[in-house]
C-alpha cells in the first residue's frame, strides 16, 4: 500500500466530508496526534564514512558506515540497535529471526580460543532497506485514528428531545420551525449553536390540567445513539430494545469493519446498533419484505448520515411464495426454496431484478426477490441476524453466506419457535447452541425517612377472651359448656336441700298461724337459682328447674297440711299460748 498521508490533509479531508444531520458513529474517524505519533520514533541516518589520519601519519581508519566493531563508538552502536528496533516495529519483523549475539571474550583470556566466532554486527542500513521502504519507519506518519464528537447543534442536525424519562422525541432542526409539547412552544432557531446536553425553556407555555394554560416549561438536547434513537424512533413493527440489541452484539461477537446480514429491517433500532459497532468500514446487508418499510429505512438511513454503512434489500430470505396484494407477483420462489440447489440459486438471482444496490427510492423496476440473501456470495458474511416469524427457513441459506466460524442469531418471542429454529441449526451443522431469555428489571431509588424503634416499655394489653355463661376466662368453648353443666346441676342439688329446711319452719309457722287469718299465714319459700345459672332444655337448664320448682310446691304443700294439724291440736291445750307456742318456739 502506499504510504499513509499527512496528517494535517487527513484532518482538513474529513472535516469537509462531515455533514451535519448525522450520527456521531457515521462520522468519517479524524487524525489526531496521539502518544505514538509524538513519540518520535524514527529511522536515524548516519552520515557516510570519513576517513581520518592517527599521529603516526599512517594510514586511516573509516568513521561512520559499517566499519569494525573495534573502531566503533558507544553511540554508533546505539544509533545501530534503535534503528532495528524501529525498523522490526513498523515493518514488522525479518523473515528470517537473526540469531543471538554470543558473547565476546577478551583476547588475553587463555580460555579463549582462537576458533571462537566474533560478535556478529547490528544489521547494517543496506541490510535493513532490504526489509522494506525506511521512510516509513517515522512515528509522525502514523496519528491516531479518533471518531469526532458534534459539540454543537447546527441546522438540519438530528435532536433527540427528552421530556420525562419515559418521553424521548427527535427532530432535525430547521430554520423557523417549532416543536410543541405539554411542556410549551420550542422555537428551532434557539436550538441553533447550543452544546448537547442543554436545557431549554419554551418561549410559551403549554396545555396544562384540564386544557388550562401553564407555566413555560423546558426540555433536555440530547446527542442522538442508538439507544436513544431507539427510545425516540416511530414504531412500524416490534422492535428490538436496547437490552436485547446489546447482548445480540455481545453474542455475534461483532467488531469493526465487519460484513453482518440482517433479515427483518421493521424500525430499524437493530440496524443502528449494529452499524455503531462495524463502523467505519463495515458493511450491513439488511433484508425486508415490506415495500414500504424499505423505503423508510432507507430514508432514515440517508438522513442520519450512516447511509454509506448500510444496504437495505427488498427481499424475503425465507423463499416463501407471495401473492397477496401483489408483493410477491411475478417473483415466485423455486421448488428447492430458493437457494437449496444449484437450479434454486439461479432462479434466486433471476427473481431479484435490478434490486438495492444503489438504494434509489425512485427504481420503479425493483422486484422483491425470494429466497436466499443474494446478492452477498458464499462464505462472505461474519454474522446473521434473524427477526422473523419463522426463522428457520432462512437457516440453510444463511449457512450458505456464512464464513467458517460465523455466528447466526435468531431473535424469537415464543419457544416453539425456538424449538424448530435449534432443530434446523443442528441440521445444517451449527454447533455450541444455546437460548437465552434476557429480562428487563428495574430499580427506583427514593430517599424514604423510616421512623425509628420505639425505646419506650409497651403497656400490658389485657387477652381477649370469649365470655360464656359460667365457662371462666382462658377456657375452651367445649370445656365452658360442660362447666356450665356441671353448675348446672349443683344449684338444682342445693335447691332441692334448701326447700327441705324451708319446709320445717314452715309447719311450725302453719302450726301457729291456724289460730289466726288464713291470709297471715306466710307462703312456703323456696331457693330460686339465679337467673345465669339457667340454661336451655337440656339437664341443668331451665326446664329441670321448673319441675324441681314444682316439686318443691307440692312438698311444700303437704308440709303445710301436716303443721296446720299440729299446731291445731297445741292450741286444745292452753289457747293463750297456743299462739305464741305456735309462733315457733
Amino acid at each position: 500500500s502506499p504510504p499513509p498521508p499527512s496528517a494535517s490533509s487527513a484532518v482538513t479531508a474529513s472535516v469537509r466530508r462531515s455533514p451535519t444531520s448525522t450520527m456521531d458513529f457515521g462520522l468519517p474517524l479524524v487524525l489526531e496526534e496521539g502518544v505514538t505519533s509524538q513519540s518520535d520514533i524514527r529511522y536515524i541516518e548516519r552520515p557516510p564514512a570519513v576517513k581520518s589520519d592517527d599521529a603516526d601519519g599512517g594510514g586511516g581508519e573509516d568513521k561512520g558506515g559499517d566499519e569494525s566493531s573495534s573502531s566503533r563508538s558507544i553511540d554508533d552502536l546505539l544509533v545501530d540497535a534503535a534503528n532495528e528496533a524501529a525498523v522490526d516495529l513498523f515493518l514488522g519483523p525479518p523473515s528470517k529471526p537473526v540469531a543471538s549475539p554470543p558473547l565476546k571474550r577478551k583476547k588475553d583470556d587463555p580460555s579463549s580460543s582462537s576458533s571462537s566466532p566474533s560478535t556478529p554486527l547490528p544489521q547494517s542500513a543496506s541490510s535493513l532497506a532490504d526489509r522494506g521502504d525506511l521512510r516509513l519507519v517515522d512515528s509522525r506518519l502514523y496519528p491516531e485514528r479518533s471518531l469526532p464528537l458534534s459539540a454543537l447543534i447546527r441546522p438540519d442536525s438530528l435532536v433527540v428531545i427528552f421530556e420525562s424519562f419515559d418521553n424521548l422525541n427527535f427532530l432535525y432542526v430547521k430554520s423557523g420551525s417549532v416543536f410543541s409539547n405539554r411542556n410549551g412552544h420550542f422555537h428551532h432557531d434557539d436550538f441553533v449553536d447550543l452544546p448537547y446536553g442543554s436545557r431549554v425553556r419554551a418561549r410559551s407555555g403549554g396545555s396544562g390540567w384540564r386544557g388550562k394554560p401553564a407555566d413555560p416549561g423546558f426540555v433536555y438536547l440530547l446527542r442522538p445513539t442508538p439507544e436513544l434513537w431507539t427510545r425516540s424512533l416511530n414504531h412500524r413493527t416490534q422492535i428490538v430494545h436496547e437490552l436485547d440489541a446489546s447482548y445480540v452484539t455481545f453474542g455475534l461477537n461483532l467488531r469493526p469493519n465487519m460484513v453482518v446480514a440482517e433479515s427483518g429491517t421493521g424500525s430499524g433500532a437493530m440496524s443502528h446498533a449494529v452499524m455503531r459497532t462495524i463502523a467505519p468500514h463495515g458493511r450491513l446487508h439488511t433484508f425486508e419484505f415490506n415495500r414500504h418499510r424499505v423505503r423508510e429505512a432507507r430514508r432514515e438511513f440517508a438522513k442520519n448520515g450512516v447511509g454509506h454503512l448500510a444496504r437495505v434489500h427488498w427481499r424475503d430470505v425465507c423463499g416463501k411464495e407471495k401473492t397477496d396484494g401483489g408483493i410477491g407477483e411475478g417473483a415466485a420462489a423455486s421448488e428447492n426454496g430458493g437457494g437449496g440447489g444449484e437450479s434454486g440459486k439461479e432462479s434466486s438471482r433471476r427473481s431479484s431484478v435490478a434490486t438495492t444496490d444503489d438504494n434509489d427510492d425512485d427504481d420503479v423496476d425493483e422486484k422483491m426477490g425470494h429466497g436466499g440473501f443474494h446478492p452477498l456470495a458464499p462464505s462472505s458474511t461474519h454474522a446473521v441476524f434473524l427477526d422473523l416469524p419463522e426463522p428457520w427457513l432462512a437457516v440453510p441459506h444463511a449457512s450458505l453466506v456464512l464464513k467458517s466460524d460465523g455466528r447466526l442469531c435468531s431473535y424469537s418471542p415464543c419457544v416453539e419457535q425456538v424449538q424448530r429454529t435449534v432443530a434446523a441449526l443442528s441440521a445444517e451443522g451449527f454447533h455450541s447452541i444455546r437460548t437465552v431469555e434476557v429480562r428487563l428489571r428495574e430499580h427506583y431509588v427514593d430517599a424514604l425517612e423510616l421512623e425509628g424503634p420505639p425505646t419506650g416499655r409497651l403497656p400490658r394489653e389485657p387477652s381477649v377472651t370469649t365470655k360464656l355463661p359460667q365457662g371462666g376466662v382462658g377456657r375452651s368453648p367445649a370445656g365452658a359448656i360442660a362447666a356450665a353443666k356441671a353448675d348446672g346441676a349443683k344449684a338444682a342439688a342445693m335447691t332441692e336441700s334448701d326447700s327441705k329446711t324451708d319446709g320445717g319452719a314452715g309447719t311450725a309457722t302453719g302450726s301457729g298461724g291456724a289460730e289466726g287469718d288464713d291470709d297471715a299465714t306466710p307462703a312456703p319459700t323456696a331457693t330460686i337459682p339465679p337467673k345465669s345459672t339457667r340454661g336451655g332444655k337440656k339437664r341443668g337448664g331451665r326446664g329441670d328447674w321448673r319441675r324441681n320448682r314444682k316439686r318443691l310446691k307440692k312438698a311444700a304443700a303437704r308440709e303445710d297440711d301436716d303443721g296446720g294439724a299440729d299446731g291445731g291440736g297445741g292450741g286444745d291445750d292452753d289457747d293463750d299460748d297456743g299462739g305464741m307456742g305456735g309462733g315457733g318456739q
